[in-house]
Parts: C-alpha cells; sequence; structure tokens
C-alpha cells in the first residue's frame, strides 16, 4: 500500500513537472514571438514614416523650385521687355512695368507676403 501511495505521488510529481515545462516552454516561445513581432512592426512603421518624410520633402522641394522659376521668369521679363528697351524717362516704360506687375500680380503679391 505505501508502495502505491509512493509510486502515486512519483508519477503526480513527473506529470507535474512534465506540465510545468510545457507550459514554461510555451510562454517563452510566446514571449519570444511577441517581441520579433514588435521589433519587425516598429521596423515597418519608421520605414513607412521615413518614406512619406521623403515624398513630402521632395514635393517641398519641387514647389520651391517651381516658385523660383516663375519668380526668375518674372524678372526676366521685367529686364528683357521693359528695362533694356525703355528709357526710364519714357512714359512707355512706367506703362510697361504697370502692365507686367498687373499681369503678375498674384505672384508678385505672394513675393511681398513671404517677407
Amino acid at each position: 500500500m505505501i508502495e502505491k501511495a509512493n509510486q502515486y505521488f512519483k508519477r503526480r510529481s513527473i506529470e507535474f513537472i512534465f506540465s510545468f515545462f510545457v507550459v514554461g516552454v510555451s510562454l517563452t516561445s510566446f514571449v519570444d514571438l511577441a517581441m520579433i513581432f514588435t521589433q519587425y512592426a516598429n521596423q515597418v512603421l519608421v520605414d513607412q514614416l521615413i518614406a512619406r518624410d521623403v515624398q513630402a520633402m521632395v514635393a517641398l522641394a519641387q514647389n520651391i523650385e517651381d516658385q523660383i522659376k516663375e519668380n526668375t521668369d518674372i524678372f526676366d521679363t521685367f529686364y528683357y521687355q521693359v528695362i533694356k528697351d525703355y528709357d526710364v524717362a519714357d512714359p512707355r516704360f512706367i506703362d510697361q512695368m504697370t502692365f507686367l506687375r498687373d499681369c503678375n500680380s498674384k505672384n508678385i503679391q505672394n513675393c511681398r507676403r513671404r517677407r
């Protein structure tokens, strides 16, 4: 009888140890997988944010280049079509300058606001 009781508790101990081992391995695996997934998700998020910021910077740079080109074209027009062709004392000079200013008023006003 004592021997049967002893075997019963030994069997219980082995079952308990085995169960504890299985639960421990499962939890460890779960924690490892969760950490790996978290690192992967963080990296994907960082990559997406960087890509979005790069696209925004490229768009901003293109916008600035376009504005510089527009302003350069306006100044070239003033120089080559008015300043070089007319004397400052000529009344047509003021008329031409006023005409060009009116035609490009949107861009000129934007330049004034940015100061």
